[in-house]
């Protein structure tokens, strides 16, 4: 069995995700603990998360560390996922309607930030950089620059 070190999760992408500000603070208070997602990263954990809060905020807000997502039919997930989520059961539902599987992104270990970083400061490193709708990769090798100066602010 291969187990990770540190430099290995160092050197995976971020992962920039778009949440609406109440979640990004329900997670960064401990008070959510998984992240649901209808297309999740497509990159094995452990890796992490910076949450990106939308709409009046437009700032990164804080971080977390995945090891685990679970990506199982809904009524599964949503048994294995339920006591530690404020979601309710029919919302989920509708979260996911039209799917037959969903994912949920453990959140693991949480960053909250004394001062968000707003949108403005990644567009000065990266004027090409656009807010994802879902998520995006920041990658060490294509994002170099964006990647480097955002991985300052992960310290767990």
């Amino acid at each position: 069995m291969l187990l990770m070190t540190t430099d290995d999760i160092d050197n995976k992408p971020l992962i920039f995700l778009s949440i609406d500000n109440i979640w990004a603070k329900s997670i960064l208070n401990k008070n959510k603990k998984y992240e649901y997602r209808r297309q999740p990263p497509k990159i094995k954990p452990p890796y992490y998360i910076m949450l990106y809060s939308t709409k009046n905020v437009s700032a990164i807000v804080g971080s977390f560390k995945t090891k685990k997502i679970y990506n199982l039919c809904i009524d599964e997930l949503i048994s294995k996922t339920i006591d530690d989520t404020p979601h309710k059961i029919a919302d989920i539902k509708s979260y996911f309607k039209g799917k037959d599987k969903g994912a949920a992104i453990q959140v693991d270990k949480t960053i909250k930030y004394d001062t968000p970083i707003p949108i403005e400061y990644i567009t000065s490193i990266d004027e090409e950089f656009t807010v994802p709708q879902n998520f995006r990769y920041i990658k060490p090798n294509r994002d170099e620059a964006l990647f480097y100066e955002l991985q300052k602010f992960i310290k767990f």
